[in-house]
């Protein structure tokens, strides 16, 4: 699959789902010295869509766009399931180790949002056929006050595994974050906004 494929998918979802309601969005930049990612969530009832971009290099950088249904199955203590299709555009530096590629995949997906005795947690874990390609995202806000901690693991079985650590702190009466975080593999610092209506 070609980047404007990728392009043309995430036209025509949009152009599906555009007729009903919003019911969540999330948007999130993070920017650094090992590179920048944005990440867009829309949510239609039981439908998700999803977007990310990453940049490492001049050359090298990342697409992917998912869109995922919500399996009418709930286990233990409020785990909801969801299925779908990922795609993914990869565009390595010309003297990368491994090349260029792009594909669609299956997608699973497991989202957690328990309630702890003295904050709110939130666990996802997502893995694609395509390339092997896996997230796994932990947050946990302590009650009464405005910053949240989360750690994020994210890979595939071709080209990276990152994790990173990050502290978000919520602007008063309103929906943004400003973020920051540090990346393990890279031992890089990055900064960051988000937006968060879910």
């Amino acid at each position: 699959m070609s980047f404007f494929q990728l392009k043309l998918l995430a036209l025509l979802c949009t152009t599906v789902f555009n007729a009903n309601a919003v019911t969540g969005e999330f948007y999130q930049l993070d920017t650094g010295s090992a590179g920048s990612t944005v990440v867009a969530v829309k949510a239609w009832d039981d439908i998700k869509m999803s977007a990310s971009h990453s940049r490492w290099s001049e050359q090298g950088h990342a697409t992917g766009i998912g869109i995922t249904k919500q399996l009418p199955l709930v286990l233990y203590d409020g785990v909801q399931f969801a299925w779908g299709l990922q795609g993914i555009a990869h565009r390595s530096a010309p003297d990368a180790a491994r090349p260029s590629s792009s594909g669609i995949g299956l997608k699973l997906s497991a989202e957690w949002q328990p309630r702890f005795t003295s904050g709110q947690g939130y666990f996802l874990v997502e893995r694609a056929s395509i390339f092997g390609t896996w997230l796994t995202v932990a947050q946990y806000k302590p009650d009464g006050l405005p910053v949240s901690m989360e750690w994020v693991g994210v890979g595939d079985k071709r080209w990276y595994a990152g994790h990173s650590i990050a502290l978000r702190y919520a602007l008063p009466d309103t929906r943004l974050s400003l973020r920051l975080g540090y990346r393990l593999n890279d031992k890089s610092i990055f900064l960051g906004l988000s937006y968060n209506s879910f």
